[in-house]
């Protein structure tokens, strides 16, 4: 009898990818603690936002937006884990008023105090701070109000 062994030797992702500058793409998960020098993340700035705008979080989990309409924003899918940062501004008039549903028009955003919508800042020139993170089964979300822009 033969029996012929194959080692393959283990893949390391420091000798396949560069020092600096280089990109990895799809999930990556980490068995023990994870330590980040220099975090920062993604940041885009969606300009107007007219009646409606859907939150696209997959490029980017910090975004602005600058009301030139009363707005409903549809968020995103319900995903345990999620979270993302919006700047909501109000523009050089102000006035306007946003909602948070998702696509069915439904609230899957839970608010402290009661879990209704509080009245977000309408004063021009103006910006509310709102932070969410999602459970699989809401967006809870926190306001902090009445930056001056």
């Amino acid at each position: 009898d033969v029996v012929e062994y194959i080692a393959y030797g283990a893949v390391v992702a420091s000798a396949n990818l560069a020092k600096t500058g280089d990109t990895m793409t799809g999930n990556l998960t980490v068995n023990a603690d994870l330590i980040v020098t220099g975090y920062k993340e993604t940041y885009i700035d969606n300009g107007n936002t007219g009646t409606q705008k859907t939150i696209q979080i997959s490029n980017s989990t910090v975004q602005t937006y600058t009301l030139s309409n009363n707005c409903q924003f549809v968020m995103p899918a319900l995903e345990a884990g999620r979270s993302f940062t919006l700047f909501l501004k109000t523009g050089t008039t102000g006035g306007f008023t946003a909602t948070f549903t998702d696509a069915l028009g439904n609230s899957t955003v839970k608010f402290p105090g009661g879990n209704s919508q509080p009245s977000l800042t309408t004063d021009a020139n103006r910006m509310d701070l709102i932070t969410f993170a999602c459970d699989g089964d809401y967006w809870y979300a926190n306001v902090v109000q009445e930056y001056h822009v």
